[in-house]
C-alpha cells in the first residue's frame, strides 16, 4: 500500500517474490484503506491458491486488524 500525495492510496500486488516480478495495481482508494478493506481487496487473489498456509501477509493482516480494533 502506498500513497504519493495528492494521489489516492494504492494497493499493489506482485505475482512472485523473484527479482523482476511484475506489479499490478489492485485498487485505488481516496481514503486510507483499513486492514479489513485490504483483506477484501486481496481475497480474490488468495482464494485462487489451492493449499494455503498462513503467509506473512496473513500474519500482517491479523496484526493490523488487532491494532485497528
Amino acid at each position: 500500500m502506498i500513497r504519493a500525495y495528492p494521489s489516492d492510496w494504492q494497493v499493489w500486488w506482485a505475482e512472485g517474490e523473484e527479482e523482476g516480478s511484475e506489479y499490478q495495481l489492485l485498487a485505488s482508494e481516496e481514503n486510507r484503506p483499513s486492514g479489513e478493506r485490504i483483506g477484501q481487496i486481496l481475497a480474490p487473489l488468495m482464494a485462487t491458491e489451492d493449499v494455503r498456509k498462513p503467509s506473512l501477509l496473513d500474519n500482517m493482516q491479523q496484526f493490523w486488524k488487532a491494532l485497528t480494533q
